[in-house]
C-alpha cells in the first residue's frame, strides 16, 4: 500500500475529490496541514478528512474528534479559523488549536509516537 501526503488544501474540496479519486483505492492517505480558508469548501474538506474512515492523528498520537492545524499550531486567518468554528458548532465537533509542537519519541513497545513529558 502506498502512501499520499496531501497538503495545502486550502478549502479546495472539489480539487481534492479529483485527486483522490485518480489515486489506488487501497491508498493510505496523510493530510499535512493548511486544510481550510481561501476556498471555498472548507467544511466540505473538513467533513471529508474527519469522517474518511481515516486515523485522526495529532503530531502521531492518536486522538478523538478534533481538528489539528499540524503546520502552525493555530491559525493566523481569521476567516479560516470562523470557517472552521462555525462548522464544529453545526455538527457538535471539538475544535482542538495547538499552541506548540511537543517532542515525540517512539514507545518500544507498540512502536508508535508518545509524546514526551
Amino acid at each position: 500500500m502506498r502512501t499520499y501526503i496531501i497538503g495545502d488544501v486550502h478549502g479546495h474540496y472539489d480539487t481534492l475529490c479529483t485527486l483522490v479519486d485518480r489515486l489506488p483505492k487501497n491508498a493510505r492517505l496523510v493530510f499535512v496541514g493548511d486544510l481550510i480558508d481561501r476556498g471555498p469548501k472548507s467544511r466540505d474538506v473538513v467533513r471529508f478528512v474527519h469522517e474518511g474512515g481515516h486515523t485522526p492523528v495529532e503530531f502521531g498520537v492518536e486522538i478523538e474528534k478534533s481538528y489539528v492545524n499540524v503546520d502552525t499550531g493555530c491559525y493566523s486567518n481569521t476567516y479560516g479559523f470562523g470557517e472552521l468554528s462555525a462548522y464544529c458548532v453545526e455538527t457538535g465537533e471539538v475544535v482542538k488549536v495547538n499552541r506548540r509542537l511537543e517532542e515525540l519519541r517512539m514507545d518500544e513497545k507498540t512502536n508508535k509516537p508518545t509524546k514526551t513529558s
